[in-house]
């Protein structure tokens, strides 16, 4: 039972961040307030969740934009930085998630995951 637990866990916690940016975000989108609330809950729930991982992905994100001598150190502060910012609008996201006019803000970054290639081509 433990066993089938954490497969479910670990499935649930590799599929939030696809659905943080599809799913969710169409749901606190939404102009039906019965949609938009649990939509805003869960987006700001996973975004809670994976901006821990932006400050593990800034380093290899900075390299493959510019591959040099600081992206170790540029890299890091650029993951610190979106994983902040991802932080901060997990908090406005369930926080104003009951104000009925507020969808939260329209320019969230697609996931960290989402689109990285780690093989050198």
């Amino acid at each position: 039972m433990r066993k089938l637990a954490l497969v479910l866990l670990i499935m649930l916690t590799l599929a939030t961040p696809a659905l943080a940016g599809d799913v969710f975000s169409d749901w606190a989108n939404s102009d039906r307030y019965v949609e938009k609330v649990p939509g805003m809950i869960l987006r700001g729930v996973a975004n809670a969740v994976v901006s821990p991982l932006d400050i593990i992905m800034g380093p290899v994100q900075e390299y493959q934009d510019n591959p040099g001598w600081a992206f170790p150190l540029t890299g890091l502060l650029r993951g610190v930085q979106n994983g902040l910012d991802r932080l901060g609008r997990a908090v406005i996201d369930v926080g104003g998630s009951v104000f009925p006019k507020f969808n939260g803000f329209p320019d969230y970054k697609p996931c960290t995951l989402t689109g990285m290639s780690l093989g050198g081509s």
